[in-house]
This record gives C-alpha cells, sequence and structure tokens, in this order.
C-alpha cells in the first residue's frame, strides 16, 4: 500500500477511500476467510461481503444470491408494468415490450450468475408473465406457451448466451487452445487438461463445452457465426427447455 500511495502522489490521482472496497475471496466452506489489515493515508479500509461492479453483484464467496435477490426485484416491478398494460394493447407489442424490459435485463450477463438453485425464482416470475400476456388462465401449460409465442425461457437464455461465447472462442483458435481440444473430422468439443485443472465442472468453459456437444449437428457444423446463433435459436425455441438436465438428456432424432 506504501508504494500504491507513493504511485498514485507521483501521478497526482486521488484515492475516494469511501468508494474503494476490498472483498475477500473464498469458497462457502471457508469459516475464517484471510482478510489482513488494509491502511491509506492513515485510515483502515474496510472489507466487504459484496460490490456491484458494471451492472452485476459481486460476492466474496462468488455465489450470485444478491444479484438475482436484486434482479428478482427489478424484473417483479416489470411484470407489474406489462400486467398493467395487458388488454390495452395487442399481443405483437406485448411481446415487443417483453423482450425490451424483461428479457433484456434478465440476460444480461446471465453466463456469470447461471441457472442455479437460486434463480428459480427468476423464472417463476417468467412462467406468470407469458399467461398473462396470452390472455389465458395460470392452468395452461407455460412450455405449449413459450413454444407457441416464440420465447425463451430462462434456461434457454443461459443456454444461448454460453453457446454464442463458446462459437466465438471455436472461431479463434488462438484463443482456446489452452481451454479446449478440436479433432479434425469432429464437431464435438473436448475440455483440455488445463481447464479441468482450473475450471470447476460448471465453469464458463467446461458447461459450454457440455452444451455445445449436445448441439444438433447442423447446427456445430454451421460455419457462420449468424447463422448458428439464428438456427440454435429455432432449436431453443422449438424445445422450450426447463433444466440444464432436460437439454443435457434431449436426444437429437
Amino acid at each position: 500500500m506504501e508504494k500504491m500511495e507513493k504511485l498514485f502522489q507521483i501521478n497526482n490521482l486521488m484515492i475516494n477511500i469511501e468508494k474503494t472496497i476490498p472483498i475477500s475471496f473464498h469458497t462457502v466452506q471457508s469459516r475464517i476467510p484471510v482478510k489482513p489489515q488494509i491502511m491509506y493515508n492513515g485510515r483502515e479500509v474496510t472489507y466487504k461481503s459484496s460490490k456491484k461492479y458494471l451492472g452485476i453483484h459481486i460476492e466474496e464467496t462468488l455465489r450470485c444470491v444478491t444479484h438475482i435477490h436484486t434482479l428478482r426485484n427489478q424484473l417483479s416491478r416489470v411484470c407489474y408494468l406489462i400486467t398493467s398494460v395487458q388488454g390495452l394493447m395487442g399481443f405483437n407489442l406485448m411481446k415487443f415490450l417483453y423482450h425490451a424490459k424483461f428479457e433484456s435485463i434478465a440476460r444480461y450477463c446471465i453466463i456469470f450468475w447461471r441457472v442455479k438453485r437460486e434463480s428459480i425464482v427468476i423464472f417463476r416470475q417468467q412462467k406468470i408473465l407469458i399467461p398473462t400476456m396470452c390472455g389465458v388462465g395460470r392452468g395452461t401449460s407455460c412450455k405449449i406457451l413459450f413454444k407457441e409465442c416464440r420465447l425463451l425461457t430462462i434456461t434457454s437464455l443461459y443456454i444461448l448466451e454460453v453457446l454464442c461465447f463458446i462459437k466465438k472462442y471455436k472461431l479463434e483458435p488462438q484463443k482456446m487452445n489452452k481451454y479446449m481440444i478440436i479433432i479434425q473430422g469432429e464437431v464435438n468439443i473436448y475440455i483440455s487438461n488445463h481447464a479441468k485443472k482450473i475450471s470447476k465442472k460448471k465453469s464458463v468453459i467446461n458447461m459450454g463445452i457440455r452444451l455445445y456437444n449436445k448441439l444438433p449437428k447442423n447446427i456445430q457444423q454451421e460455419e457462420r457465426y449468424k447463422s448458428y446463433k439464428r438456427k440454435m435459436k429455432g432449436f431453443l425455441k422449438d424445445n422450450a427447455f426447463y433444466s440444464l438436465d432436460e437439454y443435457l438428456n434431449y436426444e437429437d432424432t
């Protein structure tokens, strides 16, 4: 910290202590996380358990409970807005409003907060909203409505974003060699030993490769990114996956 203070002074830079927040990242199992004392200009900088950065809440345990809670509150207001105008505009306008307000918020940084147990509340909000938009009772099957309205479930949004990320990596070999292995003549991707060591099974790279290998072959073989994304969207809309297990167990006929 003394070196940093000197560096800031030399370059005429100032730090706002009130907005400077250190976070000690650790696993959930760590009972006593390491938090060394940090002093700057004679003042102690206080540790925080989470911090909002670029619209996503980063927690010291790298979980997303705070972000999902905040997201749920945001989407609750959106659901109220869409519900309040139901009957005042046609379905196409309702669908446009849904994409602009609900889906755009839900998909932001979804590859980081992932589709996991805590995020089921977001999916429930979506399942309540879709029948309202369609003007049908809540007893109607939402899976049918998702397919008829050509809308993506929260799980499908996650799959779409992750697979677009993987496709971009696959198209840039210089960036992917450390994490992926591609065998000439095969469309499947394999996880490198390096990725197995540094990543958990549910990391974006590892999970993305698992999801990519379950795509229909005609989509995997699509070289052009825009065509790949368009076909993948159509595939996800046709199936309306409710969970990652449902997608991973899907058999292409």
